[in-house]
């Protein structure tokens, strides 16, 4: 229940019995009668509250209408010494009923006392009000930025998730084109490994992290497609380590990894090309990914054709965007393979 009060009020209720519990000795000095010290509590700082509670109106105006520093020390000011005044007729009307702490700590000077006594305590009070408002205000205003912020890097990923499909489902719809009429059983093959491709992409178009086996059935519709539009070019191996497929990795996060090894392999490999797929878990918390190729690595500006590197270069903007500083991005070349591996902490 106490989650479902008010963080006013949670506040006010502490700060008031600190307060009641610091003082309760010197006015049990004062008096040595608990009825007497319950009943100063219960009529002068019931009535402090009461005035915190006025004050808390007049904050709030002042704090939404005039924020600036000046306005609300002003405000302080005079509405502490206000408040500190409206105490002296407690002390004249209930001084010889109920204990005042005042009593023992300023001696003859009881009213002057008194006065400096509240206001300081009212002045501390608001300090505290504003202290806290502007640190919780604060809070909310990075809250807003940080959902922004990642609202916007969400965009961004859905941007660049939608760039990988539509070359892909081109050449998947020329293949089938081809197929048709010449081998009706391998054009519905076709088609069902498209359909199952697009199945994955719809069923994770909002997340961000899908499980590996559900990327893994993915890109197998993918090596269907791709096989199929350059039969007996490719040799195909995986060592998918089991403990990996549970392991959650961004969605559309193989394919163009198999896709730039492809690309590049039948630029630079003699036939039968081969591609390499690799999973493991390298240390407690790190998946790792390595797709290899035969044939040799080739740079962007090395080519006349604008569109090579694009799949990459996409894939390194949405691991910097989900995994800023804490993931590696290595791509070797030797003995006639070239090799791209990623590593990435598990969530």
């Amino acid at each position: 229940m106490w989650d479902r009060v008010p963080l006013f009020w949670r506040f006010q209720f502490g700060g008031w019995t600190a307060f009641v519990i610091l003082t309760l000795p010197i006015k049990l000095a004062v008096s040595s009668s608990v009825v007497a010290t319950l009943g100063s509590y219960a009529v002068r700082d019931g009535f402090s509250l009461v005035l915190t509670l006025g004050m808390r109106v007049i904050y709030n105006r002042i704090y939404q209408n005039h924020g600036e520093p000046v306005w609300i020390a002003g405000t302080v000011a005079i509405v502490s010494v206000t408040a500190g005044l409206m105490q002296l007729p407690i002390f004249y009307l209930f001084g010889d009923v109920f204990p005042f702490e005042e009593k023992t700590l300023f001696g003859e000077s009881v009213g002057l006392g008194i006065f400096y006594y509240r206001t300081a305590l009212f002045a501390g009070w608001s300090l505290l009000y504003f202290s806290i408002r502007k640190t919780f205000d604060g809070m909310e205003r990075d809250l807003r930025l940080t959902l922004i912020e990642s609202e916007k890097r969400s965009a961004e990923l859905q941007m660049l998730r939608a760039q990988m499909n539509p070359h892909f489902i081109l050449n998947a719809l020329n293949t089938i084109l081809a197929s048709v009429g010449r081998d009706v059983r391998h054009a519905k093959a076709l088609i069902c490994a498209l359909a199952q491709y697009l199945q994955f992409s719809l069923k994770n178009r909002a997340n961000d992290l899908v499980p590996l086996n559900e990327e893994l059935e993915a890109v197998r519709g993918f090596l269907e497609v791709e096989c199929a539009r350059h039969p007996g070019d490719w040799i195909i191996e995986c060592a998918v380590d089991d403990r990996t497929l549970n392991d959650l990795v961004p969605g559309i996060f193989l394919q163009p990894l198999i896709e730039n090894a492809m690309k590049y392999g039948k630029l630079t490999s003699p036939k039968p090309r081969r591609l390499f797929l690799r999973t493991s878990n390298p240390s407690a918390g790190t998946l790792a990914v390595e797709v290899r190729n035969s044939g040799h690595w080739i740079r962007q500006e090395k080519t006349d054709d604008p569109a090579r590197g694009i799949g990459l270069s996409n894939l390194r903007q949405r691991l910097e965007a989900l995994y800023p500083g804490r993931h590696t991005f290595a791509v070797d070349e030797q003995d006639g393979w070239v090799s791209v591996r990623i590593e990435v902490p598990l969530s």
